[in-house]
């Protein structure tokens, strides 16, 4: 499975999402849908060079995002 993840501990889950929201919003990113898509869909997008480039700048951006949470 593609991924990663981060966890906060000692927030509410309200507070989690705003500040999940905020890092989001710091790197580019909008939120569109809560509900994750499934990891064969996008391997098969990845797969595709035209794409590849896309997706390694928003996995950085992501990676800052969820770093930028400071979870473990």
């Amino acid at each position: 499975m593609y991924g990663f993840t981060t966890t906060l501990t000692d927030v509410s889950f309200d507070e989690a999402i705003a500040r999940t929201t905020a890092a989001l919003k710091a790197e580019g990113f909008g939120v569109l849908s809560d509900i994750d898509v499934q990891a064969a869909i996008k391997q098969k997008l990845v797969a595709k060079n035209d794409v590849r480039a896309v997706a390694d700048a928003a996995e950085q951006r992501l990676r800052r995002a969820c770093a930028s949470l400071g979870g473990h």
